[in-house]
């Protein structure tokens, strides 16, 4: 909801984002951060809310035996990737987690303000 509220989109979980992030001294590198993907109907079926095309996605989503329905991603460390084959570590957790926001579309410039109380 916030990244629509900024007029953007959560960031869609994809094999081209995987291709993306693969590459040596990443600089989101150990960062989590919340995907628009999410679980769907079946068991072991996720997809990506807000997006009107499905996108098929080659890689193990982790901890969905241990509860969460939001699906959350970090880069690997270069090491870690070598035993585990990709840059992406893919897991679910509870949506009501406090993580990043992963949000895409249109560059845009926003001004933050700090009200006092």
């Amino acid at each position: 909801m916030t990244c629509c509220s900024l007029g953007l989109k959560p960031l869609a979980l994809t094999d081209r984002l995987m291709v993306h992030f693969d590459r040596p001294n990443s600089p989101m590198q150990g960062v989590v951060y919340w995907s628009a993907m999410t679980r769907a109907g079946c068991p072991l079926h996720f997809e990506n809310c807000l997006h009107n095309s499905s996108q098929s996605l080659f890689i193990d989503v982790c901890g969905i035996r241990k509860g969460g329905s939001c699906v959350a991603v970090s880069i690997r460390d270069p090491k870690t990737k070598e035993m585990m084959g990709t840059s992406l570590a893919v897991k679910t957790t509870v949506c009501a987690s406090k993580l990043l926001l992963g949000c895409q579309g249109t560059e845009q410039t926003f001004e933050i303000r700090v009200t006092k109380i």
